[in-house]
């Protein structure tokens, strides 16, 4: 499950000294593993978008390298090994 919350910096910065927004963390599973995004945005929409993108690279990324997926590149090249060029 995806979640979205604001979460509070470890250093609170003055407007002058970094970026302005809330800081947020987007959490979800992938990769047999936690994946978290730690981001700072003023706009929700933007912030949903950027997620969204980094959740379809990250599930693109799985999918094409995973050694769990028989379908995926590199399940292609063990499967080779020692014989077919891939």
């Amino acid at each position: 499950m995806a979640l979205m919350q604001p979460v509070q910096p470890a250093v609170a910065l003055r407007a002058d000294q970094g970026p302005a927004g809330v800081l947020r963390r987007f959490d979800w599973r992938a990769l047999g593993t936690g994946c978290a995004l730690h981001y700072v945005t003023e706009d929700e929409a933007r912030g949903r978008a950027f997620e969204a993108a980094a959740r379809t690279w990250v599930e693109t990324f799985e999918a094409r390298y995973s050694r769990y997926r028989p379908e995926s590149v590199l399940s292609r090249i063990n499967a080779a090994a020692g014989s077919a060029r891939v």
